[in-house]
């Protein structure tokens, strides 16, 4: 995404959206909510006028609410700011194309996932080396 060019666009809407998610579990009812970035916003490529959704690369429904209103805030209607179009798909924008906090995070979730591995592969060795004995 270093190569998509920056492009002037218009935010027309920005706001948070709610998700409920209820379930049931041995008749007890869990809810969940979960949120999204709403923004939508228009920009003009190659003399065509596009519109896009895209805050950036990942979804972002989670259960983290705070960071999305800094977002919004930024981004209000009316205003314009810069998106980051793919020049061989000028469909194709984002708002954010900083990848590097995913990343940091992606690492994380895969040392912790190596670790847990680890561990029940040592169980089961002791586990082995018990039932020789």
């Amino acid at each position: 995404a270093k190569d998509w060019q920056e492009t002037p666009c218009k935010i027309i809407v920005s706001e948070i959206n709610t998700h409920i998610n209820s379930t049931i579990n041995k008749g007890i009812t869990t809810t969940n909510k979960t949120y999204s970035l709403n923004i939508i916003y228009q920009y003009q490529y190659a003399g065509k006028e596009y519109k896009s959704d895209n805050y950036d690369f990942v979804y972002n429904r989670s259960s983290e609410y705070n960071n999305k209103t800094d977002i919004v805030k930024k981004y209000r209607p009316g205003t314009t700011n810069i998106c980051y179009v793919n020049p061989d798909k000028p469909q194709e924008a984002v708002l954010n194309r900083d990848s590097k906090r995913y990343i940091s995070e992606g690492w994380f979730l895969l040392i912790f996932m190596l670790v847990g591995y680890g561990g029940l592969i040592y169980k089961k060795i002791k586990a082995r080396k018990q039932k020789l004995m």
